[in-house]
């Protein structure tokens, strides 16, 4: 829907045209929808409990409570207490507003600026992370001569990893809060190529990130060690919690819960992390020039 143009989307007016005044839509217009999910993601946790099974496999007996009625984003207005619906009545609802969104961008001039920016920025995407990988696999694989030619700069170049992997984590996780949220709004019937490899795209990440940090710090003296472990119990907290935990906490902090605040602190980490790679601590800066003045 970020890829329709302002004026496209404040035309939309549901179906039928004005139902979002008088109660449920066959499919309400889209900011209204929008501003449902903006408002219900800042008071829960995630938004997993209302994703509808669109596509009932018919050979399995429905879950229990799969007939429960629940507030629907895509034909509902959102209201103290507004009507509930079954999964059957959302997903009608939901394909309709998949099929508004594609008619809609099947015509150039409805688009929006951001979709023409992010279409002209994809392939520069798509080669950030080719280099991404390609960094990754030099590092490894030239480690040792590394450590024979470049001794004296192995310290922050291994503190400059750690920072970099953090760093580029927020992707696969940020990406899986988008999904959940565009599941809620189409159904799972509408997911796109992006929506279904995300899940193995987060684990490709999680894997590289894993083999990067204990590949960088399993020789370091016990400072280093002690910083590598650290970060090693972060990632086996977040292992024992449930993944979708995870993803309901960036739906909430960074996803369409977002607030001002919550995106003046991303921006500020941005910064604090960018100085820390350019001027990395005194522990660091120390035992880079001990090194060279021994070298």
């Amino acid at each position: 829907m970020w890829e329709l143009a302002p004026a496209t989307l404040q035309a939309d007016k549901g179906e039928p045209a004005g139902c979002a005044a008088s109660g449920v839509c066959e499919r309400l217009p889209g900011l209204v929808a929008l501003r449902n999910i903006r408002q219900v993601s800042r008071t829960h946790l995630g938004l997993d409990e209302f994703v509808r099974d669109c596509e009932h496999d018919t050979l399995l007996e429905l879950a229990p409570g799969a007939q429960s009625k629940r507030f629907c984003f895509a034909s509902t207005p959102l209201s103290s207490s507004p009507p509930l619906q079954s999964d059957a009545e959302c997903c009608r609802a939901q394909a309709r507003m998949s099929d508004m969104v594609s008619t809609q961008y099947s015509h150039p001039e409805q688009r929006s600026l951001t979709a023409k920016v992010h279409a002209a920025l994809l392939p520069l995407k798509i080669f950030f992370l080719l280099v991404l990988l390609a960094i990754s696999i030099l590092l490894v694989s030239r480690h040792k001569a590394m450590q024979e030619h470049y001794h004296q700069m192995m310290p922050r170049i291994e503190y400059s990893v750690i920072i970099g992997t953090a760093a580029v984590l927020f992707f696969p996780l940020m990406s899986q809060a988008f999904v959940q949220s565009s599941e809620i709004l189409y159904g799972l019937a509408g997911r796109g190529t992006f929506s279904l490899i995300m899940p193995i795209v987060s684990l490709a990440f999680g894997v590289w990130a894993l083999l990067m940090v204990l590949f960088f710090y399993r020789r370091r003296d016990k400072e280093l060690e002690a910083f590598g472990k650290m970060g090693s119990a972060v990632a086996g907290a977040i292992a024992v919690l449930k993944y979708s935990i995870v993803t309901a906490i960036f739906v909430r902090v960074l996803g369409s819960g977002a607030d001002f605040y919550t995106l003046a602190a991303l921006v500020v980490v941005s910064l604090v992390a960018i100085l820390a790679v350019l001027r990395p601590p005194t522990v660091i800066r120390g035992r880079q020039q001990q090194e060279t003045a021994t070298a």
